[in-house]
């Protein structure tokens, strides 16, 4: 299982810094799967320089013991596909999965993805290709975003927020401190918590000018897991790039990445492949309620997608955490610097209270299954449960949103 995210409801307590408890990660498991062949062999295509040689790793002192499974990667690869849908469908059963996507990630790669049970339950199967909407894994592209205009100089994720929207916004009780991109990322904002819902541009920019809690912006210990924060920022993005979240991403990643995702569920380019949200044993959101949303063409104007609305497959999904994995390299394109990458992962040295460690979204948790640690990020609402996370030093990862019925 993954470590939970903190409730999405703006009413529930913030998570604070301080004591430390024990944090796992995704795990995973199929009516049907899709393998990728090997590719370490693979000639690059024409045209494409050589990505950045990665140095040798240091010789082992001691080999691992046959009989514990692999701890630094190779696991994923020792069990074959069948092996692997069984234990998905087995976890899928025990939690009572509607349906369910697994992508593993292998030294960068996306190496297989795995489905079972339901996309609409008795109508139509789970499949591998099928959109789930991610809920607050959301977060974490929404911070690519951000990474991606700061390298075309569009944006400046230290720099004062309100310069976008051309308002002073600042905290009344630490007037001297700018709220920043940053400070957004990391749950440190101060901006005050909203019920989740539309805010239009023009109510964002007259709140940014006196709606904050009393805390220091950007200090560890004003942490407070924020929904709203983060529509402010997709919709800032939106303002500071004068395009809208999606189209940023379609012109950075989704075309390069031959991804079909986006954050309205009617955007995407095959709405048929659209999974029913359950929440209990109801229908939470229909495919065709699903179908009606769309992103409004004004930049600003699309902030209620942006702290859980992704809409995608698991293994485009994967693709994305894959470039993460890879220091910005997927398939020998760099399609993302490395200093971004490394931003994202830049976290607090004060652990929050589940002995997580927070970054630029991402959360980071250190030496967990022999591993030197793990970088996640986890979603919960709308009844879909979703995780992503990945090894730095290995390169390889997982990715699985379910519905699922309690």
């Amino acid at each position: 299982t993954c470590p939970k995210s903190p409730p999405p409801r703006s009413s529930s307590p913030c998570r604070r810094a301080g004591t430390r408890a024990a944090a796992p990660l995704c795990g995973g498991g199929g009516r049907g799967g899709r393998r990728a062949p090997p590719r370490g062999a693979e000639p690059l295509p024409e045209g494409i320089p050589e990505p950045e040689p990665e140095p040798e790793p240091e010789p082992e002192s001691e080999p691992e013991p046959e009989s514990v499974p692999v701890s630094r990667g190779a696991s994923l690869i020792l069990l074959d596909d069948a092996e692997i849908s069984s234990e998905i469908r087995r976890i899928a059963e025990e939690h009572e999965a509607v349906g369910i996507q697994v992508s593993i990630i292998n030294n960068g790669e996306v190496i297989a993805s795995f489905a079972d049970g339901w996309a609409t339950i008795d109508d139509d199967p789970m499949t591998v290709d099928h959109k789930i909407r991610i809920a607050s894994v959301s977060k974490v592209i929404v911070g690519m975003t951000a990474m991606l205009l700061q390298e075309d100089g569009v944006i400046d994720i230290d720099a004062d927020i309100g310069e976008y929207w051309d308002v002073e916004a600042r905290n009344p009780s630490y007037p001297d401190i700018p709220i920043t991109i940053r400070s957004i990322l990391n749950h440190t904002s101060t901006i005050s918590t909203y019920e989740y819902g539309f805010s239009s541009a023009a109510s964002i920019r007259n709140r940014l000018t006196y709606s904050y809690i009393s805390a220091e912006p950007g200090s560890i210990d004003s942490w407070c897991y924020n929904n709203y924060a983060f529509q402010v920022l997709g919709a800032t993005l939106e303002v500071a790039a004068d395009q809208t979240v999606d189209d940023i991403l379609r012109d950075k990643l989704f075309r390069p990445m031959d991804i079909d995702a986006s954050f309205a569920g009617g955007d995407l380019q095959n709405t048929d492949l659209l999974a029913t949200l359950y929440r209990g044993y109801t229908v939470e959101q229909s495919v065709g309620t699903q179908e009606s949303f769309h992103l409004d063409e004004t930049p600003g104007e699309n902030s209620i997608y942006y702290a859980g609305g992704l809409t995608i497959s698991a293994e485009d999904l994967a693709k994305l955490v894959a470039l993460l994995a890879n220091d910005g390299i997927y398939q020998h394109r760099r399609l993302m610097q490395r200093e971004s990458v490394a931003l994202m992962e830049t976290y607090n040295r004060q652990p929050l209270e589940d002995d997580t460690y927070q970054a630029l979204p991402l959360l980071f948790v250190p030496e967990l299954y022999g591993r030197g640690g793990i970088y996640f990020h986890s979603g919960a609402a709308y009844g879909i449960y979703s995780c992503i996370s990945f090894d730095p030093e290995t390169g390889d990862g997982g990715v699985g949103p379910t519905p699922r019925r309690p």
